[in-house]
């Protein structure tokens, strides 16, 4: 799990899809615990094989885990270090 503050990338054109992560820490072991927890959930519910990414938003006003979406489920994500 990765946090990417949108506000530092700068200009919005597709190479914020590439950006290096290492560094990054996890914002909080029960938010990381859960979000592998739904990804694990969504992957079986939608019948994937393989290797596949789920893509969370998660808003941290909202106390705990209630702040976390499920945007998609990539079933053909990027394998380099630094695609999203």
């Amino acid at each position: 799990m990765i946090q990417i503050n949108r506000q530092s990338l700068g200009s919005s054109d597709m190479t914020e899809n590439f950006v290096d992560i290492s560094g990054v820490t996890v914002r909080s072991p029960d938010v990381y615990a859960e979000v592998q927890r739904l990804s694990l959930l969504a992957h079986r519910a939608l019948s994937c094989r393989g290797i596949t990414r789920a893509d969370f938003r998660y808003d941290d006003s909202l106390s705990g885990t209630a702040g976390l979406a499920c945007l998609e489920v990539n079933t053909q994500p990027g394998m380099t270090e630094t695609s999203l």
